[in-house]
């Protein structure tokens, strides 16, 4: 087995942890996603998560990625069991699932990202899922072509061009959306420093969460979903807000 990154567990439990502030800014405090809530912030989470689930895509063999489909589809099952049925749109997983099936299929993750920033002028899928399917796709890429460049400087301009592509997108896409774009470009600013200068570093439960990311990412939605459960049946908060 390959030496675990402690530094990328650590990145990867506070991406969890900012998606854990935002859902219970969601669903507890019925807060908005605006630049006046702690939930702007929050977007960053999502970037870092994409980043680093395409980092790490990088020569994985055809039977990791197929075992790791099969785990994520779970999960995403399990998982949209409630944020379906509060939000009327898939999770964030789901749109991963996609992507990895898309990778399988075409095995490029060029093209598949030429595609997708051609398809994200007319992405559709926002409307049935949390978060479209061009945008992680094409976030997903930035992290496999960051990690491809280690090995192959001549991916460096498609890694910059990559970027550049992604930005225009910023001129069309609305509110949350656009959020996402905006935050990519810190969250691979924090990443390279991890990358850099914190291979090491370590932060106890961040770590753990990071090391485990389905697992954590499953338990804190459930519970933060049964204890709006609670707080509602109880007439503290209301949910129906977000149906």
């Amino acid at each position: 087995m390959k030496e675990r990154i402690i530094g990328f567990d650590t990145l990867r439990g506070f991406a969890i942890l900012l998606m854990i502030i935002d859902h219970v800014a969601a669903i507890i405090f019925s807060m908005e996603i605006n630049e006046h809530t702690i939930r702007f912030f929050t977007r960053l989470s999502e970037p870092l998560f994409i980043l680093l689930f395409g980092y790490f895509l990088y020569k994985r063999t055809q039977k990791s990625i197929l075992f790791r489909l099969f785990e994520i589809m779970i999960v995403a099952f399990i998982i949209n069991i409630f944020f379906y049925t509060l939000l009327n749109v898939f999770d964030i997983l789901a749109s991963i699932s996609v992507f990895y099936i898309l990778f399988i299929l075409i095995s490029s993750p060029i093209l598949i990202f030429f595609l997708s920033f051609l398809f994200s002028y007319f992405d559709f899928t926002y409307l049935f899922f949390d978060y479209p399917i061009s945008i992680v796709a094409m976030q997903a890429c930035i992290g496999y072509f960051m990690r491809e460049a280690r090995e192959n400087k001549q991916v460096k301009s498609i890694f910059y061009l990559s970027l550049f592509l992604f930005f225009l997108t910023f001129f069309f896409w609305q509110k949350p959306y656009i959020y996402s774009i905006i935050f990519t470009f810190p969250a691979l600013f924090i990443f390279m420093v991890f990358e850099k200068y914190l291979t090491n570093f370590s932060i106890w439960p961040l770590t753990s969460f990071g090391r485990y990311p389905l697992a954590s990412y499953v338990i804190q939605y459930i519970v933060i979903v049964f204890l709006a459960i609670i707080l509602e049946s109880y007439s503290i908060i209301d949910v129906k807000h977000l149906r």
